[in-house]
């Protein structure tokens, strides 16, 4: 009976612990963009489709049997990083370069000088262990606007309409509930279930700062066949590595002192993800 309370406790926790996963998660680790070696990036990563070369194991590993002889590759990158955002009328631009790391690869060719122009039988075969570079996460876009007319507070405070105060944070922990406690809005005095924001009809500098870092990285092992320099076969055991980090700055400023009770809020989300 004990193992059954242990399984039923996993199914009750399990979907809480799931919550935390977005659609934005599974668009972000979907999208690759692989670095490889730089003969690779030259066509457009098109060497997954030509092989002889080892970008294409993580795309296409019986390009790896094209292989005739053994090679060490090393291709650091430099990729330039342009941002730029219009909010409420103003332009922000922001540019930054970065160093990374393509493609680190070992390729052991097994493949004989006297078997390299047969046309019958298997030539034998290439092994490959390495790194290459899937995605890069590092970016910087910041934005900032003057709005006369609304409050990221106003919304917080429509979305707790009809909450019992005491149930306020619960409600919405992340947003709403944090300028709850932070008494940025407050529940009306002759209604307690309908609230206002202290930020009463706009009139504020609203920015935001979103900083990512990270990479989606992949050690690979792999192995090609040559049959007859006709029909290459292959395989890859690849190991991703995720490391993704982003902080997300949010904040509201009085700049001109219209407000009696308000003079800034910023709220802060921080995201770490590894694996």
């Amino acid at each position: 009976m004990k193992k059954l309370y242990i399984i039923v406790a996993l199914a009750i926790f399990i979907p809480n612990i799931l919550k935390a996963q977005s659609d934005a998660d599974a668009l972000r680790y979907s999208m690759l963009d692989f670095g490889g070696t730089a003969r690779s990036l030259g066509s457009g990563n098109a060497y997954g489709a030509v092989g002889g070369d080892y970008s294409s194991t993580s795309i296409n590993p019986a390009g790896l049997g094209i292989y005739r002889s053994t090679e060490v590759v090393l291709s650091p990158g430099l990729a330039s990083i342009n941002a730029s955002s219009s909010f409420l009328g103003e332009t922000k631009t922001d540019s930054k370069y970065d160093f990374y790391l393509g493609n680190a690869s070992l390729v052991i060719s097994g493949i004989k000088e006297k078997n390299k122009n047969k046309t019958e039988g298997w030539i034998g075969g290439n092994f490959g262990i390495g790194y290459n570079k899937l995605a890069n996460y590092n970016s910087e876009i910041y934005y900032s606007g003057f709005n006369n007319s609304s409050s990221l507070l106003d919304v917080y405070a429509n979305y707790l309409n009809g909450v019992n105060p005491s149930d306020a944070f619960e409600a919405d922990p992340f947003g709403a509930g944090l300028a709850w406690e932070t008494y940025l809005i407050n529940p009306e005095d002759d209604d307690t279930t309908s609230y206002y924001s202290i930020v009463n009809g706009g009139n504020v500098r609203q920015s935001k700062y979103i900083s990512t870092k990270g990479d989606y990285d992949e050690m690979t092992i792999s192995f090609a066949g040559n049959y007859a320099n006709r029909l290459y076969v292959g395989g890859t055991i690849g190991v991703p590595f995720i490391d993704y980090n982003s902080v997300t700055s949010y904040s509201e400023e009085d700049e001109n002192g219209v407000h009696d009770d308000f003079i800034n809020f910023t709220q802060t989300d921080v995201l770490n993800t590894s694996g």
